[in-house]
């Protein structure tokens, strides 16, 4: 299926699909390894290397939290669904993230022109909790970009929000 995210680290290379896959390639052994996650298409992940959690977004508008166990193994366990309660979260997939390791905060944005901020605590991810929404673009937010102080969210043609 289509590649919608890579993320680099420094023993494995791991990519997400739109055929609902996630896969690991080991640089030391070249093995492949993962395979599909859940019913929906892998839009977007997000690897925080701290507490080992891949988090993927997917078309049915939720974020999935799995703990990675060894890169190298590609097992996951599933720790936590975020936005599954009616009313909180995404009204559509969510496409983009980016993670705060300081502040616990993952930021996901999505094709309902929105950005969601979620307070992840590595272990408490069942108790994971939408603290804000951001709301004001036009387009699908296809991109998030957070600095020391900001978050910049882009959507075509190129508008960005601070």
């Amino acid at each position: 299926g289509k590649i919608t995210a890579i993320v680099c680290l420094p023993e494995a290379i791991i990519t997400a699909s739109k055929d609902k896959c996630v896969k690991f390639y080991d640089k030391a052994s070249r093995l492949i390894r993962g395979g599909p996650l859940g019913k929906a298409a892998i839009q977007s992940c997000r690897y925080d290397s701290a507490s080992k959690r891949l988090f993927v977004g997917t078309m049915e508008r939720a974020v999935q939290v799995y703990r990675l166990a060894e890169p190298a193994t590609g097992e996951l366990e599933l720790v936590g669904m975020l936005g599954q309660t009616a009313g909180t979260g995404h009204s559509a997939s969510v496409r983009t993230f980016d993670y705060d390791e300081k502040r616990k905060y993952l930021f996901s944005g999505g094709y309902d022109k929105a950005v969601c901020i979620w307070s992840t605590v590595p272990g408490q991810e069942r108790s994971s909790r939408l603290v804000g929404r951001l709301q004001g673009h036009s387009s699908k937010l296809k991109g998030t970009s957070r600095g020391t102080q900001s978050l910049r969210c882009s959507s075509p043609p190129g508008v960005a929000t601070r």
